[in-house]
């Protein structure tokens, strides 16, 4: 018993089936691309800087979580 040659035609139908799918997700890449290149090419506002009296105190604490006691 032979295989039948439908394989070959089957290959050339998901090619044909996939090409609109992978053309519209190359626009959409390559329009992300382009929008971030153009948002760079903007000239970026400086960062203001903070003297040692402008900074504020950052206290970090653990919040212990409560205990599971059985009950009878």
């Amino acid at each position: 018993m032979t295989k039948p040659v439908t394989r070959k035609k089957r290959s050339k139908i998901t090619k044909v089936l996939l090409f609109p799918l992978l053309a519209i997700f190359f626009l959409v890449g390559w329009s992300f691309y382009w929008i971030g290149q153009k948002e760079t090419k903007q000239p970026k506002k400086p960062l203001g800087k903070t003297t040692s009296r402008q900074k504020e105190e950052l206290e970090v604490i653990v919040i212990p979580q409560e205990e599971r006691t059985l009950l009878s």
